[in-house]
């Protein structure tokens, strides 16, 4: 019951954000016309290389969190804090002079007029990865302190803030300038809200016992972690050039389904929250904790990713001709092979929480090369021979052929004692489970044509995925995701237990 007071605000966050992204697409496709989006999606992909901290050094910034809890959870945050400001303001610098080298480099096919206005783009650039960057490890701070309720509300606010202020964007200035001015304003109320949420956890925290800070450690991570990004950001960029370049018709509709599953998994977000003091502090325990909780952490992985392909695929298209357009006649395959892609792209990232925890960034850097590489190489051979098609199959096959070696990896490396066979038994059992729920939803889909069964699809979508992920627990023995918040607290307590003749407060986690 804890755990499911954890995760219901968390998701109904995701859930209320969802409705509100996916309107934010059908007005960038209504208003800037499909040029400007696709310039969009374009700007979009180039920002990606300025997330600095996103992987490496909110990483090790979690890790240092988690690992000092044991002995004292206050001062760890407030440590964390300090370091985080330090990484924050280096990123800042650092990830807009990448910006803007690459922003010259990386010429944007569509649009003259966007050359032109790269300056003002770049500036917007520099308040978006603020505003992000504080937002994201604001976030994190409030995930390692459990508090589920405060960060459930941070999410809301972010999933709602930036899009409600891209659209005000789009119709007030109808460029896509605009649209990345509200976003960057969006993110900027956001970090301002999850700031204030943070707030009373860091005044909370004793301003003694300070320890050397661990800036250059965490610094180290960063960097790895962000040659990684780099890497598997570099080859999502080309391969969207290669589309657009040898088939301009397919990007727009590319870009439109493979944004609807990218919205779609942000269901799965979560889990990651609830996931990283588990993993973290097993890391701290020892391999045999590790292999427990890398190997839950990996069925629930399934089990929500293998939910996605369901509404990838069987609500995909309903979602698609509601909200963007009635031209996509071939919504439902794209959504299908997109949501294996996504299913699959998202358990190689959930089964890295282990290197992340482990701040061991230098790890994933042979991976994401190796996928970047492959996606590059692959796609423009299937876009020519399969279209569109073709892209989903060889970006589902990359993904999944890379993740048996990253699995054993992790085994031989963090987690002896994983049993591999009982794992991969349990998540094709899982993805069996989706499997029917995808036939029969997909069965039912086809007789719709009205926009409200179509908006009614949309709702139920989100319930949809939780029945099956119910449904795939009592059949294939996956456990419910726990945070360790109770546990933790519980050990800090007994390290802290004071004589018999004094008070002890009370510590109960959100």
């Amino acid at each position: 019951m804890t755990n499911t007071r954890n995760v219901v605000p968390l998701v109904a966050a995701r859930v209320v954000t969802l409705g509100l992204q996916i309107a934010s697409i059908r007005t960038y496709v209504r208003v800037l016309g499909d040029d400007a989006y696709a310039v969009f999606v374009y700007f979009t992909a180039i920002m990606g290389y300025v997330l600095l901290v996103d992987l490496g050094i909110l990483s090790a910034l979690q890790r240092e969190l988690l690992e000092v809890y044991a002995k004292d959870e206050r001062w760890a945050i407030r440590r964390t804090i300090k370091d985080g400001a330090k990484m924050l303001a280096l990123s800042l610098v650092a990830g807009w002079g990448v910006y803007a080298v690459l922003a010259a480099v990386l010429k944007l096919p569509f649009s003259e007029t966007v050359r032109v206005s790269m300056p003002l783009m770049a500036l917007f650039g520099g308040v978006h990865l603020l505003g992000n960057l504080t937002f994201l490890f604001l976030n994190g701070v409030l995930a390692g302190a459990a508090r589920f309720r405060r960060l459930g509300v941070s999410l809301l606010a972010g999933g709602a803030a930036a899009p409600a202020l891209g659209i005000v964007g789009a119709y007030v200035s109808r460029s896509p300038q605009g649209v990345v001015a509200g976003t960057s304003l969006g993110f900027c109320l956001a970090a301002l809200t999850a700031f204030v949420l943070a707030a009373p956890i860091w005044k909370e925290a004793p301003h003694g016992h300070e320890a050397p800070s661990r800036t250059r450690s965490i610094l180290q991570a960063g960097l790895r972690g962000f040659a990684s990004r780099v890497s598997a950001q570099f080859g999502t960029s080309i391969d969207r050039i290669l589309i657009g370049n040898t088939v301009p018709t397919v990007l727009t509709p590319y870009a439109l389904c493979y944004q609807v599953a990218q919205l779609l998994q942000e269901l799965l977000v979560p889990v990651y929250q609830t996931m990283f003091p588990e993993i973290s502090s097993a890391m701290v325990k020892g391999p045999k904790e590790l292999s427990v909780a890398v190997e839950r952490t990996v069925l629930i992985g399934v089990s929500f990713a293998s939910s996605m392909i369901l509404v990838g695929s069987a609500y995909g298209d309903p979602i698609l001709r509601l909200w963007v357009s009635k031209e996509v006649e071939y919504a439902l395959w794209t959504t299908l092979l997109l949501g294996v892609y996504r299913s699959a792209d998202f358990l190689n990232n959930i089964i890295g929480i282990a290197h992340f925890s482990a701040a061991r960034m230098d790890r994933l850097i042979p991976y994401t090369a190796t996928n970047a590489t492959l996606t590059i190489a692959l796609t423009a051979f299937a876009v020519r021979g399969w279209g569109i098609v073709g892209v989903g199959v060889m970006n589902a096959a990359i993904s999944t052929l890379i993740l048996v070696p990253l699995l054993y990896g992790v085994k031989r490396r963090y987690a002896p004692d994983l049993a591999l066979r009982r794992l991969f038994a349990k998540s094709v059992g899982m993805v069996a489970v989706a499997g029917v729920f995808v036939g029969l939803v997909g069965w039912g889909t086809t007789f719709v044509d009205s926009t409200r069964e179509s908006l009614w699809l949309c709702l139920t979508a989100p319930f949809a995925v939780g029945g099956c992920y119910l449904l795939q627990v009592k059949l294939c023995g996956a456990p419910y995701p726990k945070a360790l918040a109770n546990k933790i607290l519980a050990k800090w307590q007994r390290d802290h237990s004071p004589a018999p003749n004094e008070k002890v407060d009370s510590i109960e986690p959100e």
